[in-house]
């Protein structure tokens, strides 16, 4: 698996996460605390949320994560 691959694997993995979370939502810091663990720090998932918001997949409300259903 190229580093492209890992990365893509990854955002579809956290998106997939959060829409699991239904009407919950998923709070932001616990996803990143969970991300941590595997090595992944604040600017890797910054980026990770911020893709995921610009390809509209996701949105953001007092720091809970919601998936956009289309």
């Amino acid at each position: 698996m190229t580093p492209q691959q890992a990365a893509i694997a990854v955002i579809k993995a956290v998106h997939e996460t959060i829409r699991e979370m239904g009407s919950m939502g998923a709070p932001s810091g616990v996803l990143y605390a969970g991300l941590m663990s595997k090595g992944c720090n604040i600017n890797q998932y910054n980026s990770i949320i911020d893709i995921l918001k610009k390809q509209g997949k996701i949105r953001e409300e007092y720091d809970v994560l919601y998936a956009v259903t289309q």
